[in-house]
């Protein structure tokens, strides 16, 4: 790569980095150079910094003096490694023996340890994980990407674009042609392509009304002024003869700042930052804690008694911790899922095993609701209990009569 194009600012050539920066966005080069991380920095019309996590890189096959190979053992491995192996389906062996071929690039300009050759020979193509920061500057860069939400994640920030004529466009931002054009992802799942020359301003917008802006953004905004800096999110962006920008603090400040008095942007992985994750289930599935349990039948026997099968081995949950069950019933959720302590009803005797289970006048007296119940828009609903007694004890589906057991210890 020429020195003008991509210049390495910072990196750190340990074994293997156990820094972690955030990925929120993928800048692709126009050598081809993928980064995946976050712009750290950057000052207007001149450079940008962005800190990678995750890269895929190009060298000409002539500035590579060697490429010494060897196998990493899977113990050995950081987990972006083992996850990239484990996706790539690229394991030498199996079991707690396999091992991950890696590589060490000795080259004119600098050597890279620890990496995945892609292609060798008139050009060398590779993938790092070692957290580096690159100063570019943006004739280099082709797109600037951003990961499409996953269904499983329901907090985050959407961006509403007005455009000089007053045509509005929401959703998520994706991708950014730099001076060219801007990519937003609607509700319909069809993306609308904007000139940039044409956006007036743009907004951000919470994915979820129940948490705070800064517990739904990753990152937060630094803005160095020529007066001093503002931390916070920028929450609107005004472009044209309005040229301003409103940037917003922890305790709901909001501030003004004109383009001209900008100095420099930086960006910091947000402390705050509390993102909410749904569990896809099937419709009829529960779990318990995020682990699925062993379903058993409910019998009534001749005094109304509630019995089920006491099991030797079941979940195994930590006492005075919330416990959360989480289900799939369809669109329409109806059923109450009760907490239930397990007690044995009928002593073992010779000739009868022992029975176990609960009585209808418990159910009236001591069933354990949930605290709270919300339901996403992926129809997963979520149960929030407090159990503060050891025990045996079962989820119960009153309308099913169907027993999810576990024991607090």
């Amino acid at each position: 790569m020429k020195s003008k194009s991509i210049i390495l600012a910072i990196a750190f050539f340990v074994a293997f980095s156990s820094a972690s920066a955030v990925i929120s966005q993928k800048l692709v080069l126009k050598n081809g150079t993928i980064l995946e991380g976050y712009i750290q920095n950057q000052r207007p019309g001149e450079k940008i910094v962005f800190m990678s996590e995750r890269s895929e890189m190009l060298l000409p096959g002539k500035e590579v003096r060697s490429i010494n190979d060897k196998e990493v053992a899977y113990k050995d491995l950081p987990e972006a490694w083992k996850k990239w192996g484990d996706e790539n389906n690229a394991w030498i062996g199996a079991g707690d023996d396999k091992k991950l071929k890696l590589s060490d690039i000795i080259a004119q300009k600098r050597d890279v340890r620890n990496v995945r050759v892609l292609e060798k020979g008139a050009r060398v193509r590779y993938i790092s994980m070692n957290v580096e920061a690159y100063t570019l500057t943006w004739d280099t860069i082709q797109t600037l990407c951003a990961d499409r939400r996953d269904k499983t994640l329901l907090s985050g920030i959407d961006r509403t674009y007005q455009l000089s004529s007053g045509l509005e466009y929401a959703g998520q931002y994706i991708e950014e042609e730099p001076g060219k054009t801007i990519s937003v992802l609607g509700e319909d799942g069809v993306i609308q392509v904007l000139e940039s020359d044409k956006v007036a301003k743009y907004t951000i917008l919470k994915v979820n009304p129940n948490q705070t802006l800064f517990e739904q953004s990753d990152l937060i905004d630094i803005v160095r002024t020529k007066n001093g800096s503002v931390d916070g999110i920028i929450i609107e962006r005004n472009y044209g003869s309005n040229n301003y920008l409103l940037i917003q603090d922890q305790n709901g400040n909001t501030k003004s700042i004109r383009f001209d008095e900008v100095v420099e942007y930086r960006k910091e992985p947000n402390k705050a930052y509390a993102p909410l994750t749904d569990i896809l289930l099937k419709e009829g599935e529960l779990v318990i804690n995020r682990e699925t349990p062993v379903e058993l039948d409910a019998t009534e026997d001749d005094k109304s008694n509630i019995c089920v099968e006491k099991k030797d081995t079941v979940l195994i949950l930590p006492k005075d911790k919330p416990l959360t069950v989480e289900y799939n019933l369809g669109a329409n959720p109806t059923t109450e899922f009760i907490i239930m302590k397990v007690g044995e009803l009928k002593a073992k005797d010779k000739k009868n095993p022992a029975v176990y289970g609960f009585t209808y006048k418990e159910i009236v007296e001591s069933a354990i609701k949930a605290k709270e119940v919300v339901t996403s828009v992926n129809n997963t609903s979520k149960a929030t209990y407090e159990v503060a007694e050891e025990g045996y004890y079962v989820v119960y589906d009153q309308t099913k009569k169907k027993a999810y057991p576990f024991e607090i210890k």
